[in-house]
């Protein structure tokens, strides 16, 4: 009975693998009918108009000066000047000055005052001239006198101004050392 059983078994399995074999996938058959759109939810509500910000300051310009020159302990200062430079302009802005040296691989900028390496100083200030006012970068040795080191190039010079939105008065009586008087004069209340 075992045998039967057996061969009834295999006999269903060869069936069955002749049948799943012989099979081949047919046509397809023409699309179904088109489902309905559901419906639209509601829209929701608008949100309040925030207040409007405060207005940035878009003047601040950059002077770049990419012609290379050298400074030596004979041609110790280099003068800038630019288009609209007067005295007005500099009391109203923050004006900064960076500089890159001829180095290879150097591509760092450099403040143009202060001690910029461990062999020198430079000196960057505003020159208000009857016929024309103008920047002057210069080079001092570290005890500041006269430069006497071996020659610079600059190779590129650039000159940041940043005029100011708002100039306050740092001459009215407030007390700096009160911080919550200081904050409220400068509108910085939290």
């Amino acid at each position: 009975m075992k045998k039967i059983i057996t061969h009834f078994f295999l006999l269903v399995v060869l069936c069955a693998s002749i049948s799943i074999s012989g099979c081949q996938k047919g046509k397809d058959g023409d699309p179904g009918p088109s489902g309905t759109n559901g419906t639209n939810g509601t829209n929701g509500t608008n949100g309040v108009d925030g207040t409007n910000g405060q207005n940035g300051n878009a003047n601040v310009k950059i002077y770049m000066f990419n012609t290379p020159f050298t400074m030596s302990s004979t041609s110790t200062f280099k003068d800038f000047t630019f288009p609209g430079l007067n005295e007005n302009l500099v009391d109203s802005s923050l004006v900064l000055a960076y500089y890159q040296r001829n180095f290879i691989f150097d591509l760092v900028w450099y403040n143009a005052d202060g001690n910029s390496s461990s062999d020198f100083m430079s000196i960057f200030n505003f020159r208000n001239q009857t016929a024309n006012d103008y920047f002057r970068f210069q080079l001092r040795d570290l005890d500041g006198t006269s430069y006497s080191g071996s020659s610079i190039v600059v190779q590129k010079f650039k000159i940041v101004v940043a005029k100011a939105s708002v100039i306050i008065n740092g001459r009215k009586a407030v007390d700096y050392s009160d911080y919550k008087a200081t904050m409220k004069y400068l509108g910085l209340e939290p």
